[in-house]
């Protein structure tokens, strides 16, 4: 059955039937995922915290932000796109080979002409690394946000000219990094792609019916961000992700008191989920969600504004559920409010009333694809006084709507989590790997 569009303010309560390959209800049928104890298993960015305590003792993100199994390696995210770790030390691919070895191993990036010269093999020329995608079963990973030596070395490159002050200057171009895991056997190694136009920061990227989409926010010239003409954009590559296109840049409102971006992409289906935001950052006015629909006619991109409750959300996370008909949107309300999750399939989304009242951190499929876990807590940063108490929690995909916890997460503070060659793992605020064994 479709899923219509809720209608803009409304709250749409949503109790649905998934063809995943549940058999029966998540209360009638025992879980295959029961989390025991979670114990410290790795601690893979020592250096980089070391250099960021000495670089920002007034605070940055050191946590482990992604989790990602492909192809028999686990794969990790972090670093700080705010504070810009990455142009103090190299932030860097790590990976682990089995769920029996804790030893994080790190993976070379190859990038001849594509940026400065690298101060290690490893070198991405990226603040931060996360999310991962599969496309087309290869492993992608776009720039959130070049090194100060990236943007610098784009600035070098030849742009237009134009007329400043009745003088003839070039202008400073920008460009935004995507990666892809390169197929080759034994050890893994990334290529670089610097070829995103006006790509100051790349949050995501998908693959979309042939094509290759890339969502983020910057300027096509230096010149325009740094005076705050900021854009939010939709890239697209038809020939394999080697160049992109613009298809889509707005401005912000207000030069210098607003961001926008398009962050998080979802492709259902013959539908793209293009989900950004607007933030008036100078009066700390409430941040609206600016969305998009992307259909293909003719083999070209048809946009289509997209309204609905998700309007005045800030989009987190998203995930394609098995099948690749339908997935989840994770949004959240403000700067730091609750989070609300959402089932969309390629005729619009519904809201999860099930899922109500937690903010979701993240979440992994069980092996079978039967199964969801989900670590979230059910307290929010902005509660005065009142600690977060996480969770695991297990929805089934055939019943996606129900929410039942399985245990409560008191070893740490969780910021990722997946399920990898049989165990469980979490990363932490903390820049540690936890990790517990499945018990049927």
């Amino acid at each position: 059955m479709p899923l219509p569009i809720a209608k803009p303010g409304s709250i749409v309560v949503l109790t649905a039937t998934l063809a995943c390959g549940c058999q029966s209800s998540p209360k009638s049928t025992p879980s295959s995922m029961s989390p025991g104890l979670l114990t410290v298993w790795a601690e893979p960015i020592p250096e980089a915290i070391e250099v960021g305590e000495q670089a920002f003792p007034e605070g940055f993100t050191r946590g482990i932000t992604t989790l990602q199994p492909f192809d028999g390696r686990m794969w990790i995210g972090y670093g700080d796109a705010t504070r810009n770790l990455g142009s103090e030390i190299p932030v860097v691919f790590k990976w682990f080979a089995s769920a029996d070895d804790p030893t994080a191993r790190t993976a070379d990036v190859m990038a001849t002409g594509q940026g400065p010269q690298q101060r290690s093999p490893a070198d991405t020329g990226e603040e931060q690394l996360e999310p991962y995608r599969i496309i087309d079963g290869d492993l992608w990973q776009p720039g959130v946000d070049s090194t100060n030596e990236d943007e610098a070395w784009t600035q070098a490159k030849a742009g237009t000219w134009r007329v400043v002050d009745g003088e003839r200057v070039q202008t400073r171009l920008i460009e935004g990094n995507v990666f892809k895991l390169a197929p080759a056997p034994g050890t893994p190694v990334w290529r670089k792609y610097r070829n995103i136009p006006g790509g100051e920061h790349v949050h995501d990227i998908i693959g979309f019916n042939g094509a290759i989409y890339a969502v983020g926010s910057g300027a096509d010239y230096r010149f325009e961000f740094a005076n705050g003409v900021v854009f939010r954009y939709l890239w697209r590559s038809t020939d394999g992700g080697n160049t992109f296109e613009t298809v889509r840049r707005v401005q912000v409102p207000e030069v210098g008191g607003f961001d926008t971006r398009f962050r998080r992409l979802l492709a259902v289906g013959d539908t793209l989920y293009v989900l950004g935001y607007l933030n008036p950052f100078r009066t700390q006015g409430p941040i609206t969600g600016v969305h998009l629909t992307v259909r293909h006619e003719d083999g070209e991109p048809v946009l289509e504004d997209l309204g609905g409750d998700l309007g005045d959300l800030l989009p987190i996370r998203t995930y394609v559920l098995p099948g690749g008909d339908k997935g989840l949107i994770v949004a959240r309300e403000g700067r730091r409010g609750r989070t609300r999750t959402f089932l969309a399939d390629e005729d619009g989304y519904r809201e999860l009333e099930g899922w109500a009242g937690r903010r979701v951190v993240d979440l992994a499929m069980a092996p079978g694809g039967t199964e969801i876990l989900v670590v979230a807590s059910d307290g929010f940063p902005e509660d005065d006084g009142e600690p977060q108490r996480f969770a695991f929690y297990r929805s089934c995909c055939e019943e996606v709507d129900r929410l039942d916890e399985i245990r409560e997460i008191d070893e740490l503070t969780p910021t990722a989590v997946t399920i990898f060659d049989g165990a469980i793992f979490v990363g932490s605020d903390d820049g540690r790997i936890f990790r517990s064994g499945m018990n049927s």
